[in-house]
């Protein structure tokens, strides 16, 4: 059964007219690169899992601004820009503390959203 998520963080019928507008508007202007063009979030049960990294990664920041509410914004944009802070982290790491502080920890980092995506939360 699909849960629904709480009234306030639902969109109304009109924004959820204009993200899906959004997003299929983009089909003519992403690159080959992208294996499969966005559709709409009224096909959302159908997507398939390239079709959500592609909004996660690349599309969301861009057609979820202003459409939803701020705090929704902002967190997903923690969750977007969550990997590349850890790679950020770890390519500095050596100029800021020094080669001898490097650790396997420290390089593990690397993997932790890619362990996570494959295995879920460290409680698993």
């Amino acid at each position: 059964m699909l849960k629904l998520s709480p009234l306030k963080t639902r969109l109304n019928s009109a924004k959820s007219k204009f993200l899906n507008n959004n997003l299929i508007d983009l089909k003519n202007v992403l690159p080959i690169d992208f294996h499969r063009k966005p559709r709409g979030v009224d096909e959302l049960p159908r997507w398939k899992a390239t079709e959500f990294r592609t909004f996660l990664l690349y599309l969301g920041p861009v057609v979820l601004k202003n459409i939803i509410n701020e705090k929704c914004y902002l967190n997903c944009m923690y969750l977007h820009f969550g990997k590349k802070l850890l790679h950020y982290l770890i390519s500095n790491f050596i100029f800021i503390y020094g080669r001898e502080w490097v650790s396997h920890n420290v390089h593990a980092l690397q993997h932790l959203s890619d362990d996570y995506s494959r295995f879920g939360s460290l409680d698993n």
